[in-house]
C-alpha cells in the first residue's frame, strides 16, 4: 500500500497528519483498529484515534477543499442493523434490536 511506503519512509509528521494521508491514500474504508496497526499504534487505545478523527473531519473541510472524511456506520453482523444515528463516535457494544455483541466497526475513508 501507498500509505505503509510513507509511513515507513520516516517523515515526521503529527498523528493526525498520517492519518489524513494514510485515509487519502487508501483505497478501502479502514477500520479504527486498521488505523491503529498502520500507524503502530496499539489498537486498544482507539479511544485517541477516535478523538483524531472529530478533528480530522473539520480539518479535512478546511484545508482539503471538495474532500469530506466519510464514514460506514457500524453494522451487527448479526442481524444486519445499521447504526445511523450515533451520538458518540465509537463502535456500539450490543445491537439494539437483536442484543447481538457481533459489530462490524464503523470504517473510514477521506473522499
Amino acid at each position: 500500500m501507498i500509505a505503509l511506503t510513507y509511513l515507513q519512509n520516516g517523515i515526521e509528521s503529527t498523528r493526525r497528519e498520517k492519518i489524513i494521508r494514510l485515509l487519502l491514500e487508501s483505497t478501502s474504508p479502514l477500520s479504527v483498529k486498521d488505523i491503529a496497526i498502520f500507524l503502530g499504534i496499539d489498537p486498544r487505545n482507539s479511544k485517541l484515534i477516535y478523538e483524531d478523527l472529530m478533528h480530522i473531519a473539520k480539518s479535512v473541510r478546511r484545508r482539503h477543499k471538495g474532500r469530506n472524511l466519510l464514514m460506514l456506520p457500524p453494522m451487527c453482523s448479526n442481524c444486519g442493523y445499521i447504526f445511523k444515528e450515533m451520538k458518540r463516535l465509537k463502535t456500539p457494544s450490543r445491537c439494539p434490536r437483536c442484543k447481538s455483541e457481533q459489530i462490524l466497526p464503523p470504517r473510514f475513508i477521506i473522499k
